[in-house]
């Protein structure tokens, strides 16, 4: 069975292809995947960045920003 952050980066790969991002929220983190050129091959790779944040706050964006 694979695990369910490669099921997301699978189902969204054509994104990934054309230059998006995916952002996965967790409990403790989140999760931003993209994909870069490697310069010395020319061959598309799959990144995975994932930071900690400070604070949560359970309101909606335009809730605390005026938009």
């Amino acid at each position: 069975m694979q695990n369910a952050l490669y099921q997301i980066i699978q189902k969204n790969k054509s994104l990934l292809e054309r230059g998006g991002k995916i952002r996965v929220l967790l409990n403790d983190c989140f999760i931003t995947i993209f994909n870069e050129t490697d310069e010395e091959t020319s061959a598309q790779k799959t990144i995975t960045l994932v930071d900690t944040y400070d604070y949560k706050i359970n309101r909606n964006l335009s809730e605390i920003i005026e938009m």
